[in-house]
Protein backbone atom coordinates (compact mmCIF):
# COMPACT_ATOMS: atom_id res chain seq x y z
CA UNK A 1 0.00 0.00 0.00
CA UNK A 2 1.09 3.42 -1.09
CA UNK A 3 2.72 5.61 2.38
CA UNK A 4 1.64 8.71 0.51
CA UNK A 5 -1.31 10.71 2.23
CA UNK A 6 -4.77 10.83 -0.01
CA UNK A 7 -4.39 13.95 -2.02
CA UNK A 8 -5.87 15.33 -5.33
CA UNK A 9 -3.25 15.38 -6.97
CA UNK A 10 -0.61 13.02 -7.82
CA UNK A 11 0.86 11.77 -10.91
CA UNK A 12 4.36 9.00 -11.57
CA UNK A 13 7.10 8.12 -14.03
CA UNK A 14 8.95 5.06 -14.71
CA UNK A 15 12.58 5.29 -14.19
CA UNK A 16 12.82 1.66 -15.42
CA UNK A 17 13.77 0.46 -11.94
CA UNK A 18 10.77 2.06 -9.84
CA UNK A 19 7.46 4.01 -9.93
CA UNK A 20 8.54 7.47 -8.96
CA UNK A 21 4.88 9.21 -7.34
CA UNK A 22 4.93 12.75 -6.82
CA UNK A 23 2.28 15.41 -5.69
CA UNK A 24 0.94 17.61 -3.08
CA UNK A 25 -1.61 17.04 0.04
CA UNK A 26 -2.33 19.78 1.83
CA UNK A 27 0.18 22.28 1.77
CA UNK A 28 3.28 19.83 1.40
CA UNK A 29 4.77 18.37 -1.31
CA UNK A 30 5.11 14.45 -1.15
CA UNK A 31 7.10 11.34 -3.13
CA UNK A 32 7.80 7.93 -3.28
CA UNK A 33 8.98 5.28 -4.97
CA UNK A 34 7.64 2.09 -5.30
CA UNK A 35 9.94 -0.85 -6.43
CA UNK A 36 7.82 -3.56 -8.17
CA UNK A 37 10.54 -6.54 -7.59
CA UNK A 38 10.45 -6.42 -4.05
CA UNK A 39 6.64 -4.80 -4.29
CA UNK A 40 7.89 -1.80 -1.54
CA UNK A 41 7.56 1.61 -1.28
CA UNK A 42 10.24 4.12 0.11
CA UNK A 43 9.12 7.66 0.86
CA UNK A 44 11.53 9.88 -0.73
CA UNK A 45 12.49 13.36 1.15
CA UNK A 46 11.27 16.28 -0.54
CA UNK A 47 13.15 19.09 0.87
CA UNK A 48 13.60 20.45 -2.64
CA UNK A 49 10.05 20.39 -3.68
CA UNK A 50 8.28 23.38 -4.35
CA UNK A 51 4.84 22.41 -5.61
CA UNK A 52 2.50 25.39 -6.00
CA UNK A 53 -1.28 25.09 -4.39
CA UNK A 54 -3.87 24.60 -6.11
CA UNK A 55 -1.95 22.40 -8.62
CA UNK A 56 -4.44 22.09 -11.62
CA UNK A 57 -2.14 20.09 -13.86
CA UNK A 58 0.57 17.90 -13.03
CA UNK A 59 2.98 15.81 -15.53
CA UNK A 60 5.48 13.86 -14.25
CA UNK A 61 8.58 12.31 -16.58
CA UNK A 62 11.51 10.68 -17.33
CA UNK A 63 13.95 11.91 -19.09
CA UNK A 64 16.66 8.86 -18.60
CA UNK A 65 18.22 10.63 -16.10
CA UNK A 66 16.26 12.98 -13.78
CA UNK A 67 12.55 12.63 -12.62
CA UNK A 68 11.07 16.18 -13.59
CA UNK A 69 7.33 16.99 -12.37
CA UNK A 70 6.16 20.18 -13.71
CA UNK A 71 2.81 22.15 -12.74
CA UNK A 72 1.25 24.77 -14.81
CA UNK A 73 -0.86 27.45 -13.04
CA UNK A 74 -4.04 29.09 -14.65
CA UNK A 75 -4.04 32.63 -16.09
CA UNK A 76 -0.59 33.14 -17.05
CA UNK A 77 1.44 31.86 -14.29
CA UNK A 78 4.14 30.26 -15.27
CA UNK A 79 5.70 26.65 -14.86
CA UNK A 80 7.38 25.22 -12.12
CA UNK A 81 9.33 21.82 -12.52
CA UNK A 82 10.64 19.72 -9.61
CA UNK A 83 13.76 18.06 -10.80
CA UNK A 84 14.98 14.62 -8.71
CA UNK A 85 17.95 12.58 -9.49
CA UNK A 86 17.48 9.02 -8.41
CA UNK A 87 21.25 8.54 -7.72
CA UNK A 88 21.10 11.51 -5.14
CA UNK A 89 18.05 10.53 -3.74
CA UNK A 90 17.77 14.87 -4.04
CA UNK A 91 14.97 17.17 -5.25
CA UNK A 92 15.19 20.58 -6.41
CA UNK A 93 12.89 23.36 -8.14
CA UNK A 94 14.05 24.27 -11.44
CA UNK A 95 14.96 28.25 -12.05
CA UNK A 96 11.66 30.25 -13.41
CA UNK A 97 11.37 29.54 -16.80
CA UNK A 98 9.88 32.95 -17.98
CA UNK A 99 7.16 31.84 -19.90
CA UNK A 100 3.70 32.29 -18.79
CA UNK A 101 1.21 29.62 -19.66
CA UNK A 102 -2.62 29.40 -19.45
CA UNK A 103 -2.66 26.17 -20.49
CA UNK A 104 0.26 23.71 -21.30
CA UNK A 105 1.10 20.19 -22.48
CA UNK A 106 4.39 18.65 -21.74
CA UNK A 107 6.37 15.93 -23.39
CA UNK A 108 9.95 14.19 -22.89
CA UNK A 109 12.39 14.05 -25.82
CA UNK A 110 15.98 13.41 -25.88
CA UNK A 111 16.57 13.78 -22.41
CA UNK A 112 14.50 17.17 -22.46
CA UNK A 113 10.90 18.25 -21.25
CA UNK A 114 9.09 20.20 -23.14
CA UNK A 115 6.53 22.60 -22.34
CA UNK A 116 3.71 23.70 -25.20
CA UNK A 117 1.45 26.01 -24.69
CA UNK A 118 -0.78 28.34 -26.70
CA UNK A 119 -2.77 31.02 -25.14
CA UNK A 120 -3.94 34.81 -25.24
CA UNK A 121 -0.76 35.48 -23.29
CA UNK A 122 1.81 33.29 -25.43
CA UNK A 123 2.55 30.21 -27.77
CA UNK A 124 5.38 28.05 -28.55
CA UNK A 125 7.30 25.59 -26.28
CA UNK A 126 10.47 25.45 -24.35
CA UNK A 127 12.51 22.90 -23.05
CA UNK A 128 14.41 22.17 -19.93
CA UNK A 129 17.46 20.43 -19.69
CA UNK A 130 17.01 19.12 -15.76
CA UNK A 131 20.95 17.39 -16.09
CA UNK A 132 22.33 21.14 -16.12
CA UNK A 133 18.53 23.39 -14.74
CA UNK A 134 18.53 25.15 -18.23
CA UNK A 135 15.37 26.61 -19.80
CA UNK A 136 15.60 27.22 -23.48
CA UNK A 137 14.87 30.15 -25.41
CA UNK A 138 11.12 29.93 -26.19
CA UNK A 139 10.19 29.09 -29.91
CA UNK A 140 6.45 29.97 -31.39
CA UNK A 141 4.62 26.74 -33.33
CA UNK A 142 2.85 29.28 -35.32
CA UNK A 143 -0.78 30.55 -33.93
CA UNK A 144 -3.80 27.61 -34.04
CA UNK A 145 -6.10 30.02 -32.99
CA UNK A 146 -7.39 28.84 -29.13
CA UNK A 147 -6.92 28.72 -25.72
CA UNK A 148 -6.87 24.75 -25.04
CA UNK A 149 -4.90 22.87 -23.78
CA UNK A 150 -2.48 21.04 -25.76
CA UNK A 151 -2.03 17.40 -26.13
CA UNK A 152 1.77 16.72 -26.84
CA UNK A 153 3.40 13.48 -28.08
CA UNK A 154 7.14 12.56 -28.74
CA UNK A 155 7.63 10.45 -31.47
CA UNK A 156 11.20 9.78 -33.01
CA UNK A 157 12.55 13.06 -33.17
CA UNK A 158 9.77 15.28 -33.21
CA UNK A 159 7.02 16.24 -30.96
CA UNK A 160 3.36 16.26 -32.33
CA UNK A 161 0.90 18.83 -31.15
CA UNK A 162 -2.73 19.45 -31.13
CA UNK A 163 -5.15 21.75 -29.73
CA UNK A 164 -8.81 22.47 -30.50
CA UNK A 165 -8.44 20.01 -33.42
CA UNK A 166 -5.38 21.53 -35.48
CA UNK A 167 -2.19 20.31 -35.24
CA UNK A 168 1.51 20.89 -35.86
CA UNK A 169 4.35 19.03 -35.29
CA UNK A 170 7.62 20.29 -34.08
CA UNK A 171 11.38 19.22 -35.07
CA UNK A 172 13.35 20.81 -32.39
CA UNK A 173 16.66 19.71 -33.59
CA UNK A 174 15.89 22.16 -37.02
CA UNK A 175 13.48 24.79 -35.10
CA UNK A 176 10.87 24.21 -37.44
CA UNK A 177 7.62 23.58 -37.86
CA UNK A 178 4.70 22.36 -40.27
CA UNK A 179 1.40 22.42 -39.85
CA UNK A 180 -0.54 18.98 -39.89
CA UNK A 181 -3.85 19.16 -42.74
CA UNK A 182 -7.17 18.69 -40.88
CA UNK A 183 -9.20 15.72 -41.84
CA UNK A 184 -12.75 15.89 -42.71
CA UNK A 185 -14.79 15.29 -39.53
CA UNK A 186 -11.67 16.19 -36.86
Amino acid sequence: RSPLPTGPRYAGAWTGEQLVVVGRAGNVGHAAGYDPSADTWQLLDTAGIDLPAGIPALDVHWTGSRVVAVTTLPLGSGPTAAIFDPSTEEWWTSKPPGFGSRSAGTATLNGLVYLVSYSQFTDGTIALDPVVDSWSNRTSLGDLSCEGSPTVTAFRSSLFVESCNRAVIYEPAAGTFRRVAEQPGY
